[in-house]
């Protein structure tokens, strides 16, 4: 019955990832896609005028469902040159952050892990991580530098969440981590960013008045991850602010 209710809960939608794009004045549309779901995430237009794009394909193994994550390669009309499939997994999670390296290369994000690749799609290094990461940027020693949330947990109920900062150097190597309970109750992440002083800059929304209205903050952040100060910005309204 388990097995029939998971075939129905993912036959009922078919979804064909489909992408169109103006090139010199051409249009076109590609579509991507096998007899179940596939979702894109996000694409970048690489430096031969050609795209690359990250997204889950889903599978069926006469079983269950599983899901791939997948990078497409296409030439600049959209046309297939390659396809990289990284990993399987019973549950799509969250892939994201498709980052050009300054070798050439792409970073981006795979659920729990951090994969490095090379331009044709070839893993050079993958970053396993505790935390559910939700950005990756290369810093200007040419390291990288990590955001997400950690769940602290006591008798299996999630109790807090943390914001995880983590800094690596360009061969995925740790140099630190750090986490951050705020005191803001709820609150999210929406971007982290280098500084000019060598810092890191952290924005954000929080829902700190008994209404439900937020506010947006901003959290400096030292070379090494240390607090350096905290502002909120906000009035009687909603303020929300992403970057």
């Amino acid at each position: 019955m388990k097995q029939n209710t998971n075939i129905m809960r993912y036959l009922f939608t078919l979804f064909l990832l489909s992408l169109s794009f103006v090139h010199f004045g051409q249009n076109f549309n590609v579509t991507y896609g096998g007899s179940f779901n596939e979702v894109g995430y996000c694409i970048r237009q690489t430096t031969d005028g050609g795209y690359l794009f990250l997204a889950r394909d889903q599978e069926f193994d006469g079983f269950d469902f599983y899901y791939e994550t997948m990078l497409v390669k296409t030439d600049r009309l959209g046309q297939e040159e390659w396809r990289k499939v990284y990993d399987d997994s019973l549950i799509s999670q969250y892939s994201s952050g498709l980052s050009p390296t300054l070798d050439g290369g792409y970073i981006f994000i795979n659920d729990y892990d951090i994969i490095k690749i090379d331009s044709l799609g070839n893993e050079e290094w993958t970053l396993d991580n505790d935390s559910l990461f939700r950005s990756v940027k290369q810093t200007t020693d040419s390291g990288y530098i990590y955001f997400g949330y950690k769940r602290q947990k006591h008798l299996n109920i999630t109790t807090n969440r943390y914001v995880v900062l983590r800094k690596t150097d360009e061969q995925g190597i740790e140099e630190w981590y750090k986490t951050y309970n705020l005191d803001f109750g709820h609150y999210w992440v929406n971007g982290v960013k280098q500084t000019a002083d060598g810092g890191y800059i952290m924005l954000g929304c929080t829902a700190m008045h008994n209404n439900g209205m937020t506010d947006v903050f901003l959290f400096k952040l030292d070379s090494q991850g240390d607090s350096s100060w905290v502002r909120t910005y906000g009035g009687g309204s909603n303020e929300w602010a992403s970057g």
